[in-house]
């Protein structure tokens, strides 16, 4: 069965614009966020608001959340939740960054009620969003992936079927370690060359020019092309206060005792996320804050 009405809860910096992007699309969609404010826009080019996040689900074939994984479960199984307002056969797919293991226990959940749930990791950042080019990695029941095709392709550009379930948040996990590893270098390396003097806007071209190019590298030009705003220091605080810690390498660290296999570039990182969110007032940790803001919070 085509998918033609979807529900989407989550219309943040990230879902705002991959519900918009479903709309350019010609999906009909129902949108809940707990910010009124981010739905407008989205109701101006055709979405329905609706109350809560079980009001997104009537009458669609799809839902997606993109949510802060600290209230997945609420909106999921929560008062007004989203799975025992679904009707069986309905694709439930959860688009934000989530724990691999809670994703397999939310397939079994879905499935026991007649629903089929994809675990979505998406990257790309608020650009990719607004764009629709995100990478997205999918797991769960192939068929469900096949039949969600179209919504996946609306929203990116990659789409790839990474397995059964929970295989698409651990996709998207492997990848966020990389790249918390490589900004976590990068602003050491960005804050010792700052202190020995070099000329920052000049030294960041030319690397990202060369062998240590990389989207981080990209973003580290940007910042030195486009200041941050004056009240960024308090917006990070924030998403920090928000993402509740360097939680993903935890998920990893756990992961890989599971299976015996050690992470220990990955246990130091998590360490030193730790240290530097402690102690912001290093040169080290404010390099790294500003190439996580310039990253996270900027298009």
């Amino acid at each position: 069965m085509p998918i033609t009405k979807v529900g989407f809860v989550g219309c943040g910096n990230m879902g705002g614009g991959m519900a918009a992007n479903l709309l350019k699309a010609g999906f009909d969609l129902a949108v809940f966020d707990t910010n009124p404010e981010v739905l407008k826009p989205l109701v101006e080019q055709g979405a329905t608001a609706t109350g809560s996040p079980a009001g997104v689900t009537a009458g669609v074939e799809a839902v997606i959340m993109m949510l802060h994984h600290g209230v997945v479960e609420v909106v999921l199984n929560g008062e007004n939740g989203v799975l025992p307002a679904l009707r069986p056969g309905t694709i439930l797919i959860d688009a934000g960054n989530s724990d691999p293991r809670r994703s397999r226990v939310r397939f079994q959940q879905c499935k026991d009620r007649g629903v089929h749930f994809l675990d979505a990791g998406v990257s790309g950042g608020r650009a990719g969003a607004r764009d629709g080019t995100l990478s997205i990695m999918v797991g769960g029941e192939k068929e469900a992936f096949e039949q969600a095709k179209p919504l996946f392709a609306a929203m990116g550009k990659a789409v790839a079927y990474m397995g059964g379930p929970g295989a698409g948040h651990l996709s998207k996990l492997v990848n966020n370690l990389v790249a918390h590893a490589t900004w976590t270098l990068v602003g050491e390396a960005l804050a010792f060359a700052e202190r020995q003097g070099l000329d920052m806007p000049t030294l960041v071209k030319a690397m990202a020019a060369g062998a240590a190019r990389s989207f981080v590298m990209d973003n580290a030009v940007k910042l030195y092309q486009e200041p941050l705003p004056e009240d960024w220091m308090p917006k990070l605080r924030q998403i920090y206060e928000q993402r509740a810690g360097p939680y993903q390498e935890s998920w990893a660290l756990a992961l890989a005792d599971e299976i015996g296999h050690s992470l220990p570039i990955v246990a130091l990182v998590n360490e030193l996320t730790k240290l530097y969110r402690a102690a912001g007032d290093s040169p080290n940790a404010e390099m790294i804050d500003k190439l996580f803001y310039r990253i996270t919070a900027m298009d």
